[in-house]
């Protein structure tokens, strides 16, 4: 069964860095560049709330952060453009993301919202962040002694993957794929290639993204995953699927079988609780704030923070770079 945790990493990944799900119609309103954190909590707690991952957004709001700082720095530098009406779009879209566990999916595979931020610096050009290259570049650093999640690291920019890649052709990751392929996984010592995402219920798959709409990959290992209609909230499930039902914060109850949503604090549980609880001993427990104690028998830390040696802190935040 797929972890709340690894379920809200992996939720949380279609809005990572602003290359965003799927972007909204025109009517979006433009995001001014200073209010891009701000708009980005508001639209992540909007979504997360509606799917009950959280109680509450001002629960939601408390815990998630915006770890946006080094796309807003490259922009306010000039190494990187910013297009405040793609982002209004974009943050509508995360907004407007549905609960299906295929709607997030779909939306981790849309390249739409990328040029929210866009690269100047040409390759061999002198970088400090992703960000700063075009087309996709790799900012590459070479100083051993510097780490760039911390500090600002001087790098060169790297000509990126290409993206839009016909079926057939090689590629890393599905993202370098056409709309409709997926990248699919190598056998017998051949190459990943973009494929065609699988429409045949039941049939074999090789990774999550590899099955159409409304089908999702899954199986209890890697090796006998296959493409199925997962069950809808109220309905009967598998309890040993990596992925079991079609709400992406549901769980399947091992005792009924069926997909429920995931109990609140102070509700028994058996493995995972609803947004800012964990499951200790059997019993949801609330999530503690920065500087509580955590770990062991101690509660978890709240949403994005860290237990760092015993005591929850906010994670690092990225440099911002002149």
């Amino acid at each position: 069964m797929l972890s709340h945790t690894r379920l809200l990493s992996l939720a949380l990944a279609l809005t990572s860095g602003l290359a965003l799900a799927g972007c909204g119609g025109d009517g979006s309103s433009p995001v001014a560049l200073a209010n891009v954190p701000a708009e980005f909590v508001d639209a992540v707690c909007t979504w997360q709330t509606r799917c009950h991952a959280f109680n509450n957004k001002a629960a939601c709001e408390k815990v998630v952060f915006a770890d946006v700082q080094s796309e807003v720095g490259s922009a306010q530098a000039g190494r990187a453009t910013y297009d405040a009406a793609k982002a209004g779009a974009c943050v509508d879209a995360i907004r407007d993301t549905g609960c299906s566990v295929q709607a997030v999916f779909d939306a981790l595979g849309s390249s739409d919202c990328e040029q929210v931020f866009t690269g100047t610096v040409a390759v061999g050009g002198t970088c400090i962040t992703n960000v700063d290259c075009v087309a996709g570049g790799e900012c590459e650093h070479t100083g051993g002694n510097c780490d760039p999640d911390v500090s600002c690291c001087m790098g060169t920019c790297a000509a990126g993957d290409p993206r839009n890649l016909p079926l057939g052709s090689v590629c890393d990751s599905s993202n370098d794929c056409a709309e409709g392929l997926y990248c699919k996984s190598a056998t017998g010592g051949g190459t990943r290639a973009c494929s065609a995402r699988i429409t045949l219920e039941n049939a074999q798959c090789d990774r999550q993204d590899a099955c159409a709409s409304p089908l999702v990959c899954t199986g209890a290992t890697d090796t006998n995953a296959t493409c199925r209609r997962l069950p809808a909230e109220g309905g009967t499930c598998d309890p040993s699927l990596e992925i079991a039902c079609n709400f992406i914060f549901d769980f399947c109850d091992p005792t009924t079988l069926k997909c429920v949503r995931r109990p609140s604090a102070g509700q028994p549980c058996e493995e995972s609780c609803i947004g800012d609880s964990s499951c200790k001993s059997g019993v949801c427990v609330a999530n503690v704030g920065e500087n509580a104690p955590c770990g062991g028998t101690n509660p978890s830390c709240s949403g994005d923070l860290d237990c760092d040696e015993g005591t929850c802190k906010k994670p690092t935040p990225a440099p911002v770079c002149p």
